[in-house]
C-alpha cells in the first residue's frame, strides 16, 4: 500500500500504475554525430571524385610515386573551396533526416506515429 492511499486527509492523489523507467542511455547524440561524419565525407569524395578521376584512368601509364605526388596536389587543390559545401550539405542531410525520422537511431517516439 502506497503513502498516499493511507494518508487521504493530506490531499494526496493516488495516481495510476507506474510507467517503467526510460532507458539509461539513448545514443541519440552520438548516432547523430556518427550520421553527420558520414554524410560529410560522402559528399566531400563526392565533390572532389570528378577532379581525381583522370588520375585513376592514368593510373597504369605513370609510376606510384607520381602518382601519389600528383594525387595529393591534386586532391589539395579540389578540396580548398568545396569544404564548405560539404559541409553545409552534411548539416541538412543530417537535420532533414533527423527530422524526418529517416535516420534510424533518431526516431522520436511521437504518439500517433507509426
Amino acid at each position: 500500500m502506497r503513502v498516499a492511499e493511507r494518508i487521504p486527509r493530506l490531499g494526496l492523489v493516488t495516481s495510476g500504475p507506474r510507467r517503467p523507467n526510460p532507458p539509461a542511455f539513448r545514443p541519440g547524440l552520438t548516432l547523430l554525430i556518427v550520421y553527420f561524419g558520414v554524410f560529410f565525407v560522402g559528399f566531400s569524395l563526392a565533390l572532389v571524385m570528378p577532379e581525381l578521376w583522370p588520375l585513376v584512368e592514368d593510373a597504369g601509364t605513370r609510376s606510384e610515386e607520381e602518382l601519389r605526388t600528383l594525387a595529393a596536389e591534386t586532391a589539395q587543390r579540389a578540396v580548398r573551396g568545396r569544404l564548405g559545401i560539404a559541409f553545409a550539405l552534411a548539416f541538412l542531410a543530417t537535420a532533414i533526416g533527423g527530422w524526418t525520422g529517416r535516420l534510424p537511431g533518431l526516431r522520436a517516439k511521437r504518439p500517433g506515429r507509426r
